[in-house]
């Protein structure tokens, strides 16, 4: 009975968007239907995380918010008004602003005693904040000067969207991936900032379970809360 109802639901979603392109047009019927996709999508991750392992994640929004930048870099024209204008200059900026914290990082890890350390990396960094912005605000408002009402910024490469996908995979990839903890941080002694959060998911679903004997509660993070109000048991595993 379920699953016939299920065909009947994807069937009249179906047939409301033929309805739409023959109506309207095809255009927007394609337009839905990827919406619809990228909304299935979300919604199956959200179950996975959420529903089925208990988990609160909201940094699925912040991928998606990688998808749309990717989109955007690929596929949006250039705008050349803007790169001379102050193009080349935000470069500047940011690659000066990546020194900033590459020289802080060296001083965190050279100088080993606390306050220098300390004195050293505040300096850096109010010094490196003036001098970073000093370069990019005049440069950004060059460009957003350019024809504000419709462009205003530095635009994209100009390639098929079809890219964007890849592109995307490579941000997310790079969003996920963490560097290498140090050795003394508590991440480092576990191995991986994963393994760390992996002991702690199973010490908890430890205490939850408390003395009930069930096998699966000290090896995996189940026994997190649900968004539903339920007390684990032996009997639910």
């Amino acid at each position: 009975m379920d699953q016939t109802r299920n065909i009947l639901y994807f069937v009249a979603i179906a047939a409301l968007i033929i309805i739409t392109g023959m109506v309207q047009s095809w255009n927007s019927a394609l337009l839905i239907l990827n919406m619809g996709l990228i909304s299935a999508v979300m919604a199956l991750g959200v179950n996975l995380q959420w529903g089925f392992a208990g988990l609160f994640n909201v940094g699925v929004m912040g991928f998606v918010a990688l998808g749309g930048l990717a989109a955007v870099l690929v596929s949006t024209d250039p705008v050349s008004e803007a790169w001379n204008a102050g193009g080349l200059r935000i470069l500047f900026a940011l690659a000066v602003g990546v020194g900033i914290i590459g020289a802080t990082i060296i001083a965190y890890r050279r100088i080993t005693a606390t306050r220098p350390r300390l004195i050293a990396m505040v300096t850096i960094l109010g010094l490196g904040f003036f001098a970073y912005r000093a370069l990019l605000d005049p440069a950004v408002e060059a460009v957003e000067a350019v024809n504000p009402a419709l462009q205003g910024n530095l635009g994209g490469l100009g390639l098929p969207i079809i890219l964007a996908w890849p592109v995307g995979g490579l941000f997310a990839a790079g969003a996920a991936t963490s560097p290498p903890p140090s050795t003394g941080s508590r991440a480092g002694r576990a191995g991986t900032p994963w393994r760390a959060w992996s002991t702690a998911a199973t010490s908890r679903a430890t205490r939850i379970a408390g003395s009930t004997p069930c096998p699966r509660a000290t090896a995996s993070a189940s026994a997190w809360p649900r968004p539903w109000s339920t007390t684990p048991t032996c009997s639910s595993w």
